[in-house]
């Protein structure tokens, strides 16, 4: 278990990786982001799994608690890279995918804006995923709004 942030409705698992990798397999949906079936890997980071709820869609001030969130975590950490990785099995609630999608480009363009280096799973793919997290107690934290 990892962070688990939930933020009005917007939820989150936050790993502090020691490595983290993720393959694209197969778009899922029809809507799915355009992507390569390359697999990415990354060193140390912070990956945030990430499902957008259907209530979601028309909170302005999801983004800012979002960005604020996430900095203090990497402050915490001493990370920089925040990896955002959809992730819609952490709720029975997903949005529509236009409007998930739409928040999640949202949410990283923020993070981005605030000085972070923010890379992002494709959105509406089925991927395979390998992660090392690190051991200390910030590496695995919840919180609850």
């Amino acid at each position: 278990m990892g962070l688990c942030v939930s933020l009005i409705n917007l939820k989150t698992l936050v790993m502090h990786a020691e490595n983290f990798s993720y393959t694209p397999i197969a778009k899922e949906i029809k809507s799915a982001e355009e992507a390569t079936t390359e697999t990415k890997s990354f060193g140390r980071c912070v990956v945030c799994f990430t499902a957008i709820e259907e209530e979601d869609e028309n909170k302005q001030e999801l983004a800012e608690r979002f960005v604020e969130q996430i900095k203090l975590a990497l402050k915490e950490v001493g990370e920089n890279t925040l990896i955002l990785y959809p992730f819609v099995h952490l709720t029975d609630k997903p949005a529509k995918p236009s409007v998930a999608l739409r928040i999640i480009k949202t949410l990283k363009e923020r993070v981005s804006a605030s000085g972070v280096h923010v890379e992002s799973a494709p959105f509406g793919w089925n991927k395979k995923f390998s992660i090392t997290i690190f051991g200390h107690p910030l590496a695995e934290r919840s919180f609850r709004f």
